[in-house]
């Protein structure tokens, strides 16, 4: 049985925060030193586990893979050699992928047997209202709610030029958001105004007004979900 806690939880909406350091260039620095202090859950997207290296010591961390179109044979070797490498370096295995859907919706089965559970969606926001679809093979795909940088037009159906984290994502405790920032494109201003609904998130997760989650960690609660309910079915007609 749930507890008070869990139930209030239940009811409130989801976010999660996924960090791209795809580029060999880019410097987490300020937005790293934000999550440590936020202390929140947050996926990195990550291309070579001398990033997962560097990141190693931020706390609730998840990693994921940036995947580029490749055949089949190449996806499988990259990435279970990343896999490997990650898991050497912080004893974390991969669940979740980032780049192109329509390749990798292609892919969900090679996917799954290297234990993907979540694909990211690459690109710009196309649809803020659209964020989950359920994929083959037991995997979720996740669009990206509000995206650094390049999202700022979507900002002008907001009150103030720079929106709470709780008017971007809405009251739908059913429609997780996902917000996204790209270290190697984004700007000082795009990292800023980040780490500020960074800070946001934290305090809305410390009063329950918010569930702050990784991408591996809601694919397995959407899931959990849809298992449950056909097994509940199976139960009522038995009776």
């Amino acid at each position: 049985m749930a507890s008070p806690s869990q139930a209030s939880q239940s009811n409130v909406p989801a976010v999660s925060l996924v960090i791209r350091v795809a580029a060999e260039n880019a410097n987490p620095g300020a937005v790293r030193a934000a999550v440590r202090q936020a202390q929140v859950p947050t996926t990195w997207i990550i291309d070579q586990p001398a990033q997962a290296k560097m990141l190693a010591d931020t706390p609730a961390i998840e990693f994921g893979a940036a995947i580029t179109a490749r055949s089949p044979q190449r996806l499988r070797s990259d990435l279970a050699n990343l896999q490997a490498g990650v898991q050497a370096i912080t004893n974390q295995s991969l669940s979740v992928v980032a780049g192109d859907p329509q390749h990798l919706r292609s892919r969900a089965s090679l996917l799954a047997n290297l234990g993907i559970r979540a694909v990211v969606a690459d690109g710009h926001v196309q649809d803020v209202t659209t964020t989950l679809r359920q994929l083959a093979c037991g995997l979720w795909q996740f669009e990206k709610s509000l995206g650094f940088p390049g999202q700022r037009k979507r900002w002008s159906f907001l009150p103030t030029r720079q929106p709470s984290l709780l008017q971007l994502v809405g009251g739908d405790a059913n429609s997780p958001r996902v917000v996204a920032i790209n270290l190697g494109e984004a700007n000082s201003n795009d990292e800023k105004v980040f780490t500020q609904l960074l800070q946001e998130a934290a305090q809305a997760s410390r009063e329950q007004t918010l569930k702050v989650v990784s991408i591996g960690e809601l694919a397995d609660q959407l899931t959990d979900q849809h298992e449950v309910t056909p097994q509940r079915s199976i139960l009522r007609r038995a009776a």
